[in-house]
């Protein structure tokens, strides 16, 4: 009986607290594992399965890739130098790009150095199978804390074509976005205003709604009131749902009400006019929520006229 794939995996790493499978009823000579220039392969049998799924001799099918993908990233608890060992090869030489990213993320929450360098050449790659995988590639970046992978986000969130058919291209925007407000550098700022000036209003509305999750960070704010002027409509609301948000006025996470809030705009210049206006009055320094019912839990006073 021989353990291939995913069930190899399983049954494979016992480090993991992972429950026993019954034995096999013929014995299986272990795989030769060969070394390889740019990372030695683990040596100990518990390890055994997951360097063969990542040298793609005992490759899991997709169905089973999140599963593996799992069982890397559980490697990280143990913490062992057989762990780190076994996550570097996988980075190094898993044949597929699930492996490579989940052992990245892995080896980054370790803080593992030596790590660095090949995560942030796969934000380099152009490729559609890698930049599916660039979200978790960038959580990895955040979980290393270094400032200088500013210069590896902005290669990342470069876009030739339409973003909407690259894949994790909207995913990718809204995680860098965040990380590069909590980097907070002028070269990361610089990163995020490249992005808002993008021509693609499909770019701008993941920036404006990852500003808007980050939006008393130093610099969000005065960014998303700028696109309440934005030629496109869906930045626009965009900008206007988070700021109002902040203000506590509506929930904009309930699509039900988001056609009802005033930062719906109808196509009526004169009344998103008067809309802009208003919300900027919010964030001003002569607003006083008590004195304005309009901003007050959602109440209506005779001085607001009839609902927009």
């Amino acid at each position: 009986m021989r353990f291939t794939g995913i069930a190899g995996l399983v049954c494979g790493l016992s480090l993991l607290g992972v429950a026993a499978c019954d034995p096999p009823r013929e014995s299986v000579p272990e795989a030769p594992v060969a070394p390889v220039p740019s990372a030695a392969p683990p040596s100990s049998p518990t390890a055994e399965s997951v360097t063969l799924a990542c040298s793609g001799r005992a490759a899991p099918d997709s169905e089973d890739a999140l599963e593996a993908g799992r069982r890397l990233e559980k490697l990280r608890e143990v913490g062992t130098d057989e762990a780190r060992r076994t996550l570097r090869y996988c980075l190094a030489e898993a044949g597929s790009v699930e492996l490579k990213a989940y052992a990245a993320r892995a080896l980054a929450a370790l803080g593992d150095p030596e790590s660095a360098p090949r995560i942030r050449a796969l934000m380099h790659d152009r490729s559609p199978e890698v930049r599916a995988w660039h979200p978790v590639l960038i959580d990895a970046l955040r979980l290393l804390k270094d400032p200088s992978v500013v210069r590896d986000l902005d290669a990342a969130l470069r876009f030739e074509g339409p973003v909407g058919q690259v894949p994790g291209g909207i995913r990718s925007l809204d995680v860098g976005t965040m990380l590069l407000i909590d980097l907070g550098t002028p070269a990361a700022w610089s990163v995020i205003d490249r992005l808002l000036a993008d021509p693609q209003g499909a770019v701008r509305t993941p920036v404006v709604q990852a500003l808007g999750v980050r939006i008393r960070a130093p610099g969000a704010t005065e960014r998303l009131l700028a696109r309440l002027d934005d030629p496109d409509i869906e930045v626009r609301n965009r900008a206007c749902s988070v700021l109002l948000f902040e203000m506590g006025t509506f929930n904009a996470l309930k699509p039900g009400l988001f056609r009802q809030t005033p930062c719906y705009d109808n196509g009526d210049a004169a009344r998103w006019k008067r809309v802009v206006e208003r919300v900027r009055y919010g964030y001003s320094d002569r607003f006083v929520p008590s004195e304005v019912p309009r901003f007050v839990g959602g109440r209506r006073g005779p001085e607001d006229g009839p609902p927009e």
